[in-house]
């Protein structure tokens, strides 16, 4: 980041200068082929923004709302809780649908750690929660999403994996972790000590671009131990919150940085990994005009896709 090459996959094009020089020392030696590829990825932190909440979070959160006068969110919240209105982030069904229609699989990670000041998703005791779980594991492959303060605890990281077992009746083997919180090497440590084979963490929040300067997935090598491990690492490229929220760009500017970065990964034949939530697809707030960045960077991955 400091030089100016955050966004260029430098290992990815340092691979591919070694592999022309080992060709054209051993030209009977042939490489695999690498083939460009796209993996949208969801996380779901807040599932519901109003529905399946328990009477003291609605009261709360109501009295917030006016104390700091959002008259507007109170009646959107009881036109949802009076079943007059869709709630804003139940997009699953429209989402789903799109992914048909486009031929797209994603992969969800669900957040189902204890209620707490950074962990604001629906328990995962409520009936509704679970029947969202298992429908979306009916139809793609889905993680968990360890909570923020699990990030410390083995016992807690165990604790929720078990929960998710439990609702979804199977292993669960991908995460990524909640605010994109690493610690070398103990996070990694404790995901490999809890049967995770894949972690989709590797990512910054505030600035798009290639943080480990590649854009293939990759074994973490423990250098506390020198050891190579089992467990995969998915970097990722570009997040809604990132676009927005850090770098305060518009709905057209979030879109020409998805291309640009789309097209560096695409030089490598690497892979273009998106990090969205459904909130951003809600259109509300300061998500006002974010479908429309999604549905953009969903047409750029897929023609880069068949090109």
């Amino acid at each position: 980041y400091q030089h100016g090459f955050l966004e260029i996959p430098v290992v990815d094009h340092w691979a591919l200068m070694l592999q022309r020089l080992v060709e054209s020392q051993y030209p009977a030696y042939h490489f695999p082929q690498r083939n460009y590829k796209y993996t949208p990825t969801f996380d779901i932190d807040i599932a519901y923004a109003y529905r399946y909440r328990s009477l003291w979070r609605t009261t709360a959160a109501t009295i917030k709302s006016i104390l700091y006068q959002r008259f507007d969110d109170v009646h959107e919240r009881f036109q949802v809780l009076l079943n007059n209105h869709p709630d804003p982030y139940d997009i699953f069904s429209w989402l789903h649908n799109f992914n048909v229609q486009n031929n797209i699989c994603p992969l969800y990670f669900f957040q189902v750690g204890r209620y707490g000041r950074y962990n604001k998703n629906i328990s995962p005791t409520y009936p509704a929660m679970k029947k969202l779980i298992r429908q979306t594991e009916n139809n793609y492959h889905i993680g968990i999403h360890p909570s923020f303060q699990s990030n410390a605890n083995l016992k807690l990281v165990k604790e929720e994996i078990r929960t998710l077992e439990n609702i979804i009746g199977k292993q669960v083997t991908r995460s990524r972790q909640h605010f994109l919180k690493l610690r070398f090497p103990e996070t990694y440590q404790h995901l490999i000590s809890c049967g995770i084979t894949e972690d989709f963490t590797m990512g910054y929040a505030s600035r798009p671009g290639f943080r480990a300067g590649t854009c293939t997935p990759f074994l973490f090598y423990d250098l506390s131990t020198e050891t190579e491990t089992k467990l995969s690492i998915h970097p990722f490229q570009v997040m809604d919150g990132t676009l927005n929220q850090y770098m305060h760009l518009s709905p057209l500017e979030a879109i020409d940085c998805v291309s640009r970065i789309n097209d560096e990964v695409r030089k490598v034949n690497g892979t273009f990994l998106s990090l969205w939530h459904n909130e951003s697809l809600s259109e509300m707030r300061e998500w006002s005009g974010w479908q429309h960045v999604f549905l953009g960077l969903i047409k750029i991955a897929v023609a880069r896709t068949n090109l």
